[in-house]
């Protein structure tokens, strides 16, 4: 199958935040908030700022070949980590909670977007070696947003005791879910079979949800050289440990981010404001924030507390015990990996645009920063049903009231009415003059009369539209169905449906699609629709 490819303007489609539409426009004002706006030359210069810092390159080797351990690498991978070790290796990254059965359609597309900006990043600057990273937010505890998919017009949840970091949940209570999801595959096709073996082997086998979405994004996407990574790692948080003692100890991260937000908060809305203590305590079934209370820090709605010596001694020997929230969480990510590029969506960006001086304090190269690039895709039924409604795909970002007014409002027959109304209204105008020439107490008059005049064709045209909308009906409500299938929950449709409906109809090619269809650096709303010509 071959697809056509537009692009709409962000700001056109109604769903994307101002700081979003101005950060892809470059806005003067975001300067101070990053590095750099995405391009070559910021990029190249990011190289060079990256090789200025340490990074060990050989731990990250160690790590990732450790957490594949259960994998058959596929070469591309294998070829990946090796070229870890090289110093003219930079990562391309993208993150993400480990959602069940890979969550929204945009987690695909973020990762995709990862693997064309390392193969453009290649092209343009050949000296180097470029790897794509989904970095693993194993540690996030929403369980709500973690443990809920939607496929078709249902909706799965995750329904688990289990309590803490989402990632070290095991998946063995999620079997219900499996079955429902396996229960679309139609396994006398050759791809969903494979499909569905994959998921057998990512969740029917007890795993850890990250060990599960490991699997499964390996699946997807090994082909590709994608390197999957788990952050939450002894040896990786003995190198975040100095960081996280001087967050414990001195409370500065907050106050950085504070200073940032009220400078944002002059042109937009703040998405962070972080916490005195921006760290998690994490331990077996427990993920809850530290609180410093006199002079010891406790955990949020345990018993648990510790004075300066117990904490610090905690943290040399147990630094895996210390989680970093949104607000630090960034800050260890790039203090692990050869990282020049982070690809987001607009909520990532808002925050990140608030942590710059985390960075600066710090001293750790912040990167570039890139709005993911979104995707509607339009399968070939349902471009005739928007052809037979006469609709452009412009009109399918128009609310449904606001679009059936518009519908409406270019009826032929309300068109010939607003002419036969404006005739009225010239008309009576010309009375109004007229009685002018007599005196003024009958061109008052006839103003009046005007005016009531215009009551009645108002409720003559609302009469006119009441009874377009009855003999409509079956249009309006097309044009209805058509915007639910594209916009479930009058959402956009990346943000709501897995890619599991998607596979189905395009097989493993939508993985190949999708990365051949995405840009590099610049960010785009891309909208794919079947070509009828290529179907076979």
């Amino acid at each position: 199958m071959k697809f056509k490819k537009q692009t709409i303007a962000f700001e056109d489609t109604n769903y994307f935040s101002k700081i979003a539409i101005d950060y892809i426009h470059k806005k003067e004002k975001l300067q101070p908030f990053i590095q750099a706006f995405p391009d070559k030359e910021s990029l190249a210069k990011q190289i060079f700022l990256k090789q200025q810092q340490q990074i060990d390159r050989v731990l990250l080797q160690e790590v990732i070949t450790q957490q594949y351990a259960e994998i058959s690498m596929d070469e591309a991978v294998s070829q990946n980590v090796a070229l870890l070790s090289n110093t003219n290796t930079f990562t391309i990254c993208t993150a993400h909670q480990p959602c069940i059965f890979t969550g929204p359609l945009y987690i695909i597309y973020k990762i995709t977007h990862a693997i064309k900006l390392a193969q453009t990043c290649k092209q343009l600057l050949p000296n180097n070696h470029f790897v794509p990273v989904f970095y693993i937010g194993s540690e996030d505890n929403d369980l709500e947003e973690i443990g809920t998919m939607h496929l078709y017009n249902e909706t799965l949840t995750w329904n688990t005791p289990q309590t803490g970091a989402c990632g070290s949940m095991n998946t063995a209570d999620l079997s219900n879910v499996t079955k429902e999801v396996l229960a679309v595959l139609d396994q006398n096709i050759i791809d969903e079979k494979w499909l569905a073996q994959l998921i057998n082997q990512a969740y029917g086998s007890n795993l850890s949800l990250t060990a599960a979405t490991r699997i499964m994004l390996n699946g997807l996407f090994a082909s590709y050289g994608l390197l999957i990574l788990d952050a939450n790692e002894h040896r990786f948080k003995k190198v975040f440990a100095p960081i996280m003692k001087d967050e414990l100890l001195r409370q500065q991260s907050a106050i950085w981010v504070s200073e940032t937000g009220k400078q944002l908060s002059e042109f937009y809305k703040v998405q962070a404001t972080g916490r005195e203590i921006n760290l998690f305590y994490l331990k077996d079934q427990l993920r809850a924030r530290i609180e410093k209370k006199g002079d010891r820090w406790t955990v949020h709605n345990t018993d648990l507390s510790m004075n300066e010596s117990e904490l610090l001694s905690e943290i040399e020997r147990h630094p895996e015990h210390f989680s970093p929230n949104v607000i630090l969480r960034p800050l260890y990510q790039e203090m692990i990996l050869p990282n020049i590029a982070f690809i987001g969506g607009g909520g990532e960006l808002a925050y990140w645009l608030e942590l710059k001086k985390i960075f600066d304090q710090y001293q750790v190269p912040y990167p570039i920063i890139l709005l993911r690039n979104s995707f509607l895709l339009i399968d070939y039924t349902t471009i005739q049903r928007i052809d037979k409604a006469q609709l452009t795909l412009s009109h399918l970002f128009i609310q449904t009231d606001a679009l059936n007014k518009l519908l409406l409002a270019s009826h032929e027959s309300l068109t010939q009415l607003d002419e036969k109304l404006a005739s009225i209204h010239t008309l009576l105008l010309d009375i109004e003059k007229l009685s002018a020439t007599i005196n003024i107490n009958l061109e008052t008059s006839m103003k009046a009369h005007h005016a009531k005049a215009l009551k009645v064709t108002d409720r003559i045209k609302q009469k006119f539209i009441a009874q377009l909308k009855q003999k409509e009906t079956a249009k309006l409500q097309a044009v209805s169905n058509i915007k639910q299938t594209l916009f479930p929950a009058n959402s956009l449709q990346e943000r709501y449906d897995n890619f599991i409906p998607m596979f189905k109809k395009y097989g493993k090619n939508l993985i190949a699609t999708l990365i051949e269809m995405q840009e590099g650096i610049e960010s785009a709303f891309i909208i794919l629709t079947e070509d009828k010509n290529e179907i076979i």
